[in-house]
């Protein structure tokens, strides 16, 4: 028995040494004492752990998950081991089963309020926003005076757009702690949401007040300036994000944002380069050696593949480009396009090589480019806006047979676009509920939802209009939307992927557009330097959609029934 004892204090004393350079950074000497001590013993509890998270914190993810189920296998009623193991598997995104892990250690300690804060993050991070506001509740619960949680608590609530619920979980959390810089920023953000510009502003001051080197604060002030239309502020503002913080895309696309709607093209293309840095879009793009690049002395005799990027309307906008592309005499011209823009796109540009992402692509590639780089290459001013209408078309059998399906013209046929969709970053903003056009559908005009996805809360009123018709079942891709678009005499829509192309066809747009637009759109005009055909109808004030609709309403009126727009 003696001997035993013996023994456990010399390998506790080991690995308390081992532990000690392992809080010291010395990972190499704390590993070598854990695996002499595995060495000994593969079944030590403490060594297994420690082990593993030495593992974790040298990014070793693979190595460590095999390690902690050792441990699991020793002691499965250690409520930390799970946290670990959790994180873990949260690193090798096998989130499923993270979760799972973090369930484990709140069954086994259910006051274990670390453990919610980090399920509440994981929930967050994937988008859960529900479960993530119950794990931080719980936490609060367990710690009511914690700042940190109602932080946490308060981005959820934004994120599910209950901005009041979350301007008072960050009040909470500055009364907790005054010099909480983030949560005056989260705070300023939630503020703008609200449309209580001023106080955003004061909220974001107070942020850099407590840290003057708060870059993020003055990027988020800066978006509150443009909103305020305070251009020159809102441009010093991001200026100093971007020196705070020169390497960081979010703030150079701020300020591309700003100069493209200024209409500053030259610095604004440039800048909007950047994107292509930014981590939620890097997978968008090619990024190897092979990118074409402004400045590029000659592609002709090269073969080049032009990609869409974000979304399907800046497809529509940018490929008026390859005609231009095509005067440079390349090789061969590959188009890698989204799966609803390949029949359309087969049938106009049938000289070019159509490739729906995901299928493999040809080897022998000189040049990679972005539809949305092409503007900078070719060097866009407003002045130099390739202006030449139509470049895309439409199916002219398809158009026959929706002219077949649409029966007798009664009246002047106008399509409508009331919401774009509700996954764009920018969708409360630029969408609008269907009841809003009620005014505009009580005229005599014969309308055509253009929609694809109609919400759940516009279907009611969608069935109540009978003069409305719907199409949604029979648009399948956007050959499809072309050709009934063809059939309209015009169309009315918000700032969606239909404009853009009823734009590249010629058609007779309407568009109707918030306060501080797409930076396509630009500022006060009311006509685009990019769609000859379109008619821009703007909000004057901040979500005021009342007005803008009162504004198509009263040019309606105007036209005759029967009319044929051109």
């Amino acid at each position: 028995m003696t001997s035993y004892l013996k023994t456990t204090d010399n390998i506790n004393q080991l690995l308390q040494k081992g532990f000690l350079y392992h809080q010291d950074g010395q990972f190499n000497k704390a590993q070598k004492i854990y695996n002499k001590v595995l060495h000994e013993n593969s079944k030590n509890f403490n060594a297994l752990q420690l082990n593993a998270t030495l593992l974790f914190q040298n990014k070793k993810y693979k190595e460590a998950l095999s390690i902690y189920e050792l441990a699991l296998d020793v002691n499965s009623n250690f409520a930390p081991l799970y946290k670990n193991y959790a994180a873990v598997l949260k690193e090798l995104k096998l989130y499923d089963q993270a979760i799972k892990s973090y369930n484990k250690a709140i069954e086994l300690k259910p006051d274990y309020t670390e453990v919610y804060v980090s399920r509440g993050n994981l929930f967050k991070e994937l988008n859960f926003f529900y479960q993530a506001l119950n794990s931080y509740d719980k936490a609060i619960k367990l710690e009511p005076s914690v700042a940190m949680l109602y932080n946490n608590r308060g981005i959820v609530l934004k994120k599910l757009n209950l901005f009041i619920e979350s301007l008072t979980s960050y009040d909470k959390a500055i009364e907790l702690r005054p010099d909480y810089a983030i949560a005056y920023k989260n705070r300023g953000i939630v503020l703008h949401e609200l449309r209580r510009f001023d106080d955003a502003l004061k909220s974001y001051d107070k942020a850099i007040q407590l840290k003057p080197d708060y870059a993020s604060a003055y990027n988020y002030r800066g978006v509150t300036l443009l909103y305020l239309k305070r251009f020159k502020e809102a441009l010093r503002s991001y200026d100093k994000a971007i020196h705070l913080e020169p390497n960081y895309a979010d703030f150079i696309l701020t300020k591309a944002f700003l100069k493209l709607l200024l209409g500053e093209y030259s610095e604004g293309w440039k800048l909007y380069e950047f994107r292509k840095k930014k981590e939620v879009l890097k997978n968008n793009y090619f990024l190897d050696s092979k990118v074409l690049k402004y400045g590029t002395s000659s592609i002709k005799g090269k073969s080049i593949l032009i990609y869409s990027e974000q979304g399907l309307g800046d497809t529509f906008q940018f490929c008026r480009y390859l005609s231009l592309l095509k005067k440079l005499k390349p090789k061969k011209i590959i188009l890698y396009l989204d799966k609803p823009l390949i029949a359309l796109f087969s049938e106009f540009y049938n000289e070019f090589k159509i490739l729906e992402k995901g299928q493999k692509i040809p080897k022998n590639i000189d040049y990679y480019c972005s539809l949305l780089s092409l503007p900078l290459l070719f060097k866009t001013t407003l002045n130099s806006v390739p202006k030449k209408i139509p470049y895309l078309s439409y199916n002219h059998d398809k158009f026959l047979n929706w002219k077949y399906q649409l029966g007798k013209k009664n009246a002047t046929r106008i399509g409508l676009v009331w919401a774009g969709s509700n996954a764009h970053k920018d969708d409360r903003n630029r969408s609008l509920s269907l009841n809003k056009f009620s005014s505009i559908l009580q005229l005599p005009f014969e309308f055509h939802s253009l929609q694809k996805e109609i919400r759940d809360c516009d279907i009611n009123t969608l069935n109540n209009f009978k003069n409305l018709r719907q199409h949604q079942n029979n648009l399948n891709n956007f050959s499809d939307t072309a050709a009934l678009l063809n059939n309209m005499d015009l169309i009315i829509s918000v700032d969606t992927s239909v404009v853009h192309l009823a734009g590249a066809m010629g058609k007779q747009v309407w568009v109707l557009l918030s306060f501080i637009p797409d930076f396509r759109w630009m500022l006060d005009l009311k006509y685009s330097p990019w769609y000859p055909t379109a008619k821009l109808f703007r909000q004057t004030k901040i979500d005021d959609w009342n007005t803008v609709i009162k504004k198509v309403e009263r040019e309606l009126i105007f036209l005759k029934p029967n009319c044929n727009l051109k």
